[in-house]
């Protein structure tokens, strides 16, 4: 899938992403994250996801790519989606490369993914309930 394919630019955001391309080694990965970032400026979450995710499918080890796409989630309030995207990037990274994501990310999901580890209380209330 080519990446024109994968979005269809207001003609602005197509002069700038063209612009981006320009400017990089990599003509993929950064100019869609670019891009995302300005139509989550503009307040288009629907196409910054569709360039998050072109991102990711780009180059999917490239990490920047991973936190635009989990910025974007934790933004829409889908800490849920946010946490399995860290998650799935985290799984990758250490098959292919046996290294861990970096502090950059981490830090992003480190509310998240403290919160996960601690019992709701609710949970701790049944847990207790059922002791004699």
């Amino acid at each position: 899938m080519a990446v024109d394919d994968a979005l269809t630019l207001d003609p602005e955001l197509d002069v700038d992403f063209h612009r981006a391309c320009a400017l990089t080694t990599d003509p993929g990965a950064l100019p869609l994250e670019t891009l995302s970032e300005r139509y989550r400026a503009r307040g288009d979450h629907h196409h910054a996801h569709q360039a998050a995710l072109a991102a990711v499918q780009t180059d999917p080890l490239r990490e920047s790519a991973h936190r635009t796409l989990v910025g974007l989630h934790l933004a829409d309030g889908n800490p849920a989606q946010a946490v399995h995207q860290y998650q799935s990037y985290r799984t990758l990274l250490r098959v292919e490369l046996g290294l861990e994501p970096s502090a950059h990310i981490h830090d992003l999901m480190r509310p998240l993914l403290r919160s996960a580890r601690q019992p709701t209380r609710s949970a701790a209330t049944r847990s207790t309930r059922g002791r004699g």
